[in-house]
């Protein structure tokens, strides 16, 4: 595959230079952000070699590459050759379904950033406490400490991780956003709380305490009507003492407004949540189990896991598990059976090549979108074993009784990190056993009548 050949491609099938007002890329697309979809030759994108599929998110036109898109990003910027990671925000449709876009893409745009840092931190989690489990190193050395600070510090500090990538993705200073997410983790702010939700007083408004950290909603609120406010001092504020006044106006208001309301309407807005999720799980957590481990990959496709993510991640911080990414490792398992089933059924070299590839990123750097624009997405038989397998996995979780210690990337290392029925070892046989039958599944439904995107 020549990459230099296939980026001036995508380029011009987008619409060419011209039509694009910024560019960025995740674990496995390249997003541009388009100013006309209409010069967008859908066609053509898919056709080009490297290129597994193309989504339309509104005005953001999402070309899947798989693990080479971190070779592709810096080509493509190099042929736009001017700075366009940071896209003008663009124009949402209006309403409902225009607001509900923004709030995607928002989510979107913060956590994308943060996703390698999240592979690395989780990766490094699922090895130590491997290695724990078997005495091969020692839980309370040093040596794990250091290591358990490395897998851990993202999630301590995410509130001052998220608010400066958000920041960003709203073309405001993210210094200023990060140190409004900080002031809420700092000791003088965090050693007021005695116990959840007690009542301190700031010139006498009351001000609930939660310990904002690992907390990811939050940060997403203040960060967003700071950077309104920014937005509006910027043009107001005489420039010669705008560098003074804005700075100072934006930390002064938004840290006890987000103490005060922020803060608080996350917290609650989590727990009611949880509160339904905690309630279908009390009716059935089979049920519930198996309604995530088929659903997930699809919410995953749609964008719409963002939004889980941070259900996730405010049940961490809340009560150090969270049962729903129980639920949802056992979905991303469901990718690496019929990715290895792919492996089984490829009909000719080209094909067995590109399931290998699936397969290694799925099973070792839990990213399953090149399973899912390759295969789900190109035929629907893939389907059926992936439906059996998280079926199957989410099934057995809710049964036996799931938790996930830490948010974590479903990876053949991460095992240890979802513990069902008390012990990481009944986790590792569902987790072979949802890969098995994912395998044997897409052998018996798909077979050598199945097409992927060569």
């Amino acid at each position: 595959m020549n990459i230099q050949l296939s980026a001036a491609q995508i380029v011009d099938a987008v619409g060419g230079s011209d039509n694009i007002a910024g560019v960025t890329h995740c674990a496995t697309r390249l997003r541009f952000e388009i100013r006309d979809t209409e010069k967008i030759r859908q066609d053509e994108l898919k056709a080009i070699d490297g290129v597994l599929g193309v989504n339309m998110a509104d005005s953001q036109c999402q070309v899947i590459i798989g693990g080479d898109v971190v070779k592709f990003y810096p080509v493509v910027t190099k042929i736009l050759g001017t700075d366009v990671t940071a896209a003008p925000a663009p124009k949402q449709a209006k309403g409902v379904k225009g607001g509900l876009m923004a709030i995607l893409d928002y989510i979107a745009g913060t956590m994308t950033p943060l996703i390698p840092a999240l592979i690395g931190c989780s990766m490094i989690r699922g090895i130590i406490v491997f290695l724990a489990q078997f005495h091969i190193l020692d839980a309370a050395s040093s040596t794990y400490a250091i290591l358990n600070a490395a897998s851990n510090g993202i999630f301590t500090f995410l509130p001052i991780l998220a608010a400066f990538s958000a920041a960003k993705k709203l073309d405001v200073n993210p210094f200023i956003a990060a140190c409004i997410a900080a002031a809420l983790i700092d000791p003088s702010f965090s050693g007021l709380l005695t116990e959840t939700g007690n009542i301190v007083r700031f010139f006498g408004i009351p001000v609930a305490m939660f310990n904002y950290s690992a907390s990811l909603i939050p940060a997403l609120l203040s960060t967003w009507m700071y950077s309104i406010a920014w937005k509006w001092l910027q043009k107001k504020v005489p420039t010669s003492i705008a560098g003074v006044l804005n700075p100072t106006i934006c930390l002064i208001v938004f840290v006890p407004l987000t103490a005060i309301v922020f803060g608080p309407i996350a917290y609650w807005f989590g727990e009611g949540i949880g509160l339904l999720f905690d309630t279908l799980n009390n009716l059935s957590p089979v049920i519930a189990g198996i309604v995530v481990g088929v659903s997930m990959m699809y919410v995953t496709i749609t964008g719409l896991h963002w939004v889980v993510t941070a259900l996730c991640l405010t049940e961490f911080a809340a009560q150090g598990y969270s049962i729903l990414f129980g639920y949802w490792w056992t979905a991303c398992i469901s990718v690496i059976g019929i990715a290895l089933g792919a492996l089984l059924v490829a009909r000719n070299k080209e094909e067995r090549s590109l399931a290998l590839s699936c397969s290694l990123v799925a099973i070792f750097g839990g990213v399953s979108e090149p399973t899912l624009f390759s295969y789900l997405l190109r035929n629907k038989r893939y389907a059926i074993p992936m439906a059996i397998g998280g079926a199957l996995g989410g099934g057995l979780a809710g049964l036996l009784g799931t938790k996930a210690t830490s948010f974590c990337m479903a990876t053949i290392f991460t095992v240890p990190l979802v513990e069902m029925g008390g012990s990481f070892v009944t986790s590792a046989i569902v987790f072979l056993a949802e890969i098995a039958a994912g395998m044997i599944a897409t052998v018996l439904f798909v077979g050598k009548k199945q097409k992927a995107a060569v």
